[in-house]
């Protein structure tokens, strides 16, 4: 046994590890924990050597000093971990600006005011993404309109990351290049996002299941638009109904909330009515009726090869050279990467499915390519393209750390929680071993710290299914 396991072990048997456990529940709300000793132990183990404390009873006091919220602070970040980008789920961006923010626009004209919550907010990611699109859609608009985005988390740390603005391009790459110097500035640090963006947004500290809710001397209530997306898997279910029901107090008549896509629980809260946005569900405040021009999204034909192209490729009677084959299979290849970009880009991944299975077909397919083209298989149903996609990636090389941590997602959503959380274990040994900064062929900007991070808590996620 290692020297890290033997005082894991040795935490599971101090007496005062159940007292530590209760007290870090109750300051944190995070029940995910409640039967998840040997994790918990393995987290307290490396605060408790950082803090030089030698019993779970020396520890549990100095969490108990106000003065001590440095600790506390440092134990949260461990005990969640924030993966989120800009513009994370476009079909959620395109609900706010289709139907949602109009909707409001409307309704909201004699008072002139629109507020917005993210709730779990991590590094901010979420709500600067809203006042990017606040600003792009709706300036004019808006102009002379009170209120703006807030944003929400127990995580300190993640806040103050937030607070900077400061962000790397993994936390970028769903924002198309062009697009990124419109909304940010590149410094030797990173992309910051511009002053006219990050001024709507203010971010508080706020625990969702312990702090009070309505909440109005922080501005968490008469809310227009609530999101709290990927937060619920650290919550119970009876967490869970509360949660919803004080959300439920802290919206406006006829306000709207958004969750995440799976959200455990979260599928029927009592007092909304889902209202579906070209395809999204999402709840709205004790409304009977869906906007009229809601509808489901049917995803558009593609359109053919051009006829020039197709001869080149397969008609028998004609008889280019070399170098105008080459050339035709290039300008296809490029249209087929654009197409699946844009495609997903917007979310429309029955549309994307034609280019993502041409992609796949082609030998010279790079890894980032390859692994987005599995994402829209994923995203699409295709579960058997995505797993044969996936196990030739492996094949050609065993120790690919992304295709390793898609897979788990795959399995996810196969319900083969035993295997996920073996792939993604996978994924976060092989990670482990590299330095933190090392950059991930495949990731598209993902360091191997930030991957051994994110496939742990998908671990253990999985196995507490």
């Amino acid at each position: 046994m290692s020297k890290r396991a033997a005082k894991e072990n040795d935490l599971l048997q101090d007496p005062g590890f159940s007292e530590v456990k209760r007290l870090v529940i109750a300051k944190t709300g995070l029940s995910y924990y409640e039967d998840k000793d040997a994790e918990l132990a393995r987290i307290l183990a490396a605060r408790m050597q950082a803090c030089r404390q030698d019993s779970c009873a020396s520890y549990a006091a100095l969490l108990e000093r106000a003065e001590e919220q440095a600790e506390q602070d440092e134990l949260i970040s461990e005990l969640t971990i924030g993966e989120t980008y800009f513009f994370r789920h476009p079909e959620v961006f395109d609900a706010l600006k289709r139907h949602v923010v109009p909707e409001i626009l409307a309704r909201n004209a004699p008072t002139r005011r629109l507020k917005i919550w993210s709730a779990g907010c991590s590094t901010g990611a979420e709500p600067y993404s809203i006042a990017i699109l606040l600003k792009r859609d709706f300036d004019f608009a808006l102009a002379g309109w009170q209120g703006g985005v807030i944003g929400t988390d127990i995580d300190r740390r993640s806040l103050a990351q937030a607070e900077s603005g400061l962000y790397q391009d993994w936390a970028l790459r769903a924002t198309p290049e062009q697009e990124r110097g419109q909304y940010f500035e590149r410094t030797p640090s990173g992309w910051r996002l511009k002053p006219c963006y990050r001024e709507a947004v203010r971010f508080q500290g706020h625990n969702l299941i312990a702090d009070p809710l309505p909440a109005p001397d922080i501005g968490l209530w008469d809310i227009d638009v609530i999101l709290c997306r990927n937060v619920a898997i650290y919550f119970s279910r009876d967490q869970i109904q509360r949660l919803m029901a004080r959300f439920h107090d802290c919206l406006n008549e006829g306000g709207w909330l958004l969750t995440g896509p799976a959200e455990i629980g979260m599928d029927r809260p009592d007092g909304f009515v889902p209202v579906n946005l070209d395809g999204l569900i999402v709840y709205r405040k004790d409304q009977t009726q869906a906007l009229p021009d809601c509808h489901v999204w049917i995803p558009p034909e593609l359109p053919p090869p051009a006829p020039e192209a197709f001869d080149l490729l397969v008609n028998p009677l004609v008889q280019p050279q070399a170098a105008e084959i080459a050339e035709a299979t290039a300008e296809m290849a490029d249209k087929e990467t654009t197409q699946l970009e844009d495609l997903a880009e917007r979310g429309q991944w029955l549309a994307a499915l034609g280019p993502a299975r041409h992609i796949l077909a082609r030998p010279d397919a790079g890894l980032d390519l390859a692994l987005k083209a599995v994402q829209v298989l994923i995203e699409a149903g295709d579960f058997d393209g995505a797993d044969r996609a996936l196990k030739r990636l492996l094949f050609v090389d065993r120790k690919c750390l992304m295709a390793y941590y898609h897979q788990g997602i795959l399995l996810t959503c196969r319900e083969d929680r035993k295997m996920a959380a073996k792939a993604f274990r996978n994924a976060r040994d092989l990670a482990a071993v590299l330095p933190p900064d090392t950059l991930l062929p495949g990731g598209e900007g993902l360091r191997a710290g930030q991957l051994a991070a994110m496939a742990a808590l998908r671990a253990r996620v999985e196995t507490a299914a």
